[in-house]
């Protein structure tokens, strides 16, 4: 019995994951050490990542989320993160949440959303968002939308860049909340597993006829 349940937390710590950032310290946005969440590492590319939460000033969905935070001068504009698996394994992603721009400004949303995937520094696939049609952007009380993925699997790292166009100076923001990940099992992990049920399989029955 004690052997089936470590193949079962086995069979869960490869798969699902669900990174909210509730229990991160308040973090400033121009932090430039990587952020840590459950185990997965987020990155900065350009300027500022850092968890927050200010339900009057930047899109939330009343929790602590991630924040990218852009300086013209320094980014051309341009904020966003690198994703990576503590252990380096590959991983999927599914989905997040994001908004961009802040709570009653105009003229600082985001543009546009692109997220790439890559293993062993070759693109696996990428995909551009759009405002409106894909998140919220500039305006009052806006909130997180979900953002899916499809091929995002038996990746080992994800860039995601959200650019402002006619933003110079310091107030440009992305919000991210509630990545949905999974690790995938490498395949000598999959015939571990395997043969591990088997000899399992063989027991119960053997057990089962005497």
């Amino acid at each position: 019995m004690i052997f089936i349940m470590f193949l079962f937390g086995i069979g869960e710590a490869l798969y699902a994951d669900l990174l909210t950032f509730d229990a991160q310290q308040t973090q400033g946005y121009e932090v430039p050490t990587p952020i840590y969440e459950g185990d997965y590492v987020f990155q900065s590319n350009f300027f500022g990542l850092g968890t927050f939460y200010d339900p009057y000033f930047f899109p939330n969905n009343g929790t602590k989320h991630l924040l990218s935070w852009s300086n013209w001068a320094n980014s051309n504009g341009t904020s966003g993160f690198t994703l990576t698996h503590r252990l380096e394994v590959p991983f999927e992603i599914t989905s997040f949440d994001f908004a961009g721009g802040q709570f009653n400004v105009s003229g600082f949303g985001v543009s546009s959303l692109a997220v790439t995937g890559y293993r062993g520094g070759s693109i696996i696939a990428s995909d551009v968002f759009h405002p409106i049609v894909d998140f919220n952007g500039d305006g009052p009380g806006q909130t997180l939308r979900t953002i899916n993925l499809n091929g995002f699997s038996g990746i080992d790292r994800l860039v995601v860049q959200a650019f402002q166009n006619n933003a110079p100076g310091y107030n440009n923001s992305a919000s991210y909340d509630n990545f949905a990940l999974s690790a995938v099992p490498e395949p000598s992990s999959l015939t571990f597993i395997s043969a591990c049920t088997a000899i399992v399989a063989t027991s119960l029955g053997r057990g089962r006829r005497q």
